[in-house]
């Protein structure tokens, strides 16, 4: 058996859960391919992976790797080109959903959009389909029907509708996430100058650490895709001045020496090293992200970004009882002080809601470790072919 595997096009998070799909498959006598724009070609072949020698730009590229690759089935994480490349080739597919995706979904704000804008379209300004003998979409979900459905979370978290509650095409894995790397400068990584091996150099993070290790650390992070805003910038000054270590992807210019000895920057960190010495992680609650604190039991402060499937998977986290939520500065009358009051609360070790938030957090972590123990990928492959071959049949049938 062929897999080919199609991340969305450019963006780094959605090429890792691929990669821990694909590493499942180490030591079978399943052959697997990755497609990607030309720029992540060399680093991704680091890895170890089967990257084909095509700059993928979309459905016409897609198309060229399935004459060059032959796959038998196709595993994609929000390729916008995949949903039409498998309809009109008649390929198996295999899909990443999340939050934000699930069909008969819909934005709690409808002032918010999705995290990534190629997703938060106007179905009515795709481009026609209907010459190439394909039905023309008409939601959004339609772009991500597949044979088989892959959800990177646990059903406590990423909570499908009714209607697909018990579906028989959907799977949920854990998370599927890669090893660390610590990546200093984000040009750095653009620039192509440098190696994985460089990428477990964190011994300026363990410095760091020893010399703050009278302080309370707190790891701060907005990924890759949202940015931070000058309130957010005013809240990270203000911990520093608290006497805070910060750990942060989130550039601050302008520190005094004294905040400087306690603030550690890098574009990328390894974040199951940096979650396991944190005493606190705040994020954007995307959907890789959110996992890290639960995994490594501490507790979380999320912001909000205006996107509606981070949105909701942070209500939910703060639902069941393992983070605070906070909405967009822009949203939020009194954000500095609500902020304060949450950053307060956790540090107050002396609380009846401290204990029950690590309860809470390590309730969730063993429900993520049981998932993660009986994802069978090889299933999902399966269940998709035989979809597929049903699919096939009926339509000869009709």
């Amino acid at each position: 058996m062929k897999v080919l595997f199609v991340p969305l096009n450019e963006v780094l998070s959605h090429v890792i859960p691929l990669l821990a799909l694909n590493r499942k498959l180490v030591g079978s006598n399943i052959e697997t391919g990755f497609i990607m724009p030309r720029a992540g070609h060399r680093l991704f072949r680091q890895t170890g992976v089967n990257v084909l020698d095509i700059d993928h730009t979309g459905l016409r590229t897609e198309m060229v790797a399935y004459g060059q690759f032959s796959p038998d089935i196709v595993v994609d994480d929000l390729s916008l080109s995949t949903g039409y490349a498998t309809a009109l080739s008649g390929m198996p597919r295999v899909t990443i959903q999340r939050t934000g995706l699930f069909p008969e979904g819909k934005p709690r704000n409808k002032n918010h959009r999705h995290s990534l804008k190629a997703v938060s379209i106007d179905v009515k300004e795709l481009p026609d389909v209907t010459f190439m003998g394909l039905p023309q979409p008409q939601s959004v979900f339609d772009l991500f029907k597949a044979n088989a459905c892959i959800v990177t979370g646990v059903k406590s978290i990423e909570v499908l509708p009714e209607s697909l509650r018990d579906h028989p095409r959907y799977f949920f894995s854990g998370p599927l996430l890669m090893d660390d790397f610590l990546v200093r400068d984000q040009a750095q990584l653009a620039s192509g100058n440098f190696s994985l091996n460089d990428f477990q150099e964190f011994e300026s993070l363990r410095e760091f650490l020893e010399l703050n290790k009278e302080r309370r650390v707190i790891y701060m992070t907005f990924g890759v895709i949202a940015r931070a805003t000058q309130t957010l910038f005013d809240c990270l000054r203000g911990l520093l001045d608290m006497g805070v270590a910060i750990i942060t992807s989130i550039k601050v210019d302008n520190l005094s020496p004294q905040q400087q000895s306690s603030y550690y920057h890098a574009s990328y960190l390894p974040m199951h090293f940096v979650c396991s010495h944190a005493d606190l992680m705040i994020h954007q609650c995307g959907s890789g992200t959110y996992h890290y604190p639960l995994l490594h039991e501490i507790p979380a402060i999320t912001i909000g970004t205006q996107c509606y499937d981070r949105e909701d998977v942070a209500l939910r986290l703060q639902e069941l009882g393992t983070s605070i939520h906070i909405p967009a500065p822009d949203e939020c009358a009194d954000f500095i002080g609500r902020f304060q009051g949450a950053i307060e609360r956790y540090f107050d070790e002396s609380s009846d809601f401290h204990d029950e938030t690590r309860k809470n957090i390590k309730k969730l972590k063993i429900e993520i470790e049981q998932t993660s123990a009986s994802f069978e990928f090889r299933q999902v492959l399966d269940v998709a072919l035989d979809s597929a071959r049903r699919s096939r049949k009926a339509s000869l049938a009709s």
